[in-house]
């Protein structure tokens, strides 16, 4: 029997993808609790998500709300009228427990 020529054999295709040239982030989240009595004002920065919000949030108590994030960021509450801040830097992935601004947990 005669092998066959290769100009009649079927050609060898390659299903290997290139590698792409940029790192894939996958977001995570920062959680906020109100662990207070009280509504609180909260911000969190958005040096990880360029499309995130950075705008101060109300947040009522034994309510949470998460940011879309993916690095370390800066969580900061404020009071009512604006005269008194505290705040935490963490990383993402975090749940930030408030009780009150000088009882805030980083768990």
């Amino acid at each position: 029997m005669r092998e066959r020529s290769s100009a009649l054999s079927t050609p060898q295709l390659s299903h290997h993808l290139p590698k792409p040239s940029h790192k894939l982030i996958t977001m995570g989240a920062i959680i906020v609790v109100n662990n207070s009595s009280t509504t609180i004002h909260v911000f969190v920065s958005k040096y990880t998500n360029s499309n995130g919000n950075d705008d101060w949030f109300t947040l009522a108590p034994g309510k949470r709300d998460s940011w879309a994030r993916s690095g370390w960021e800066l969580v900061a509450f404020k009071n009512a009228n604006d005269s008194d801040r505290a705040g935490k830097y963490v990383p993402v992935n975090t749940e930030v427990v408030f009780t009150d601004l000088a009882h805030i947990a980083v768990n």
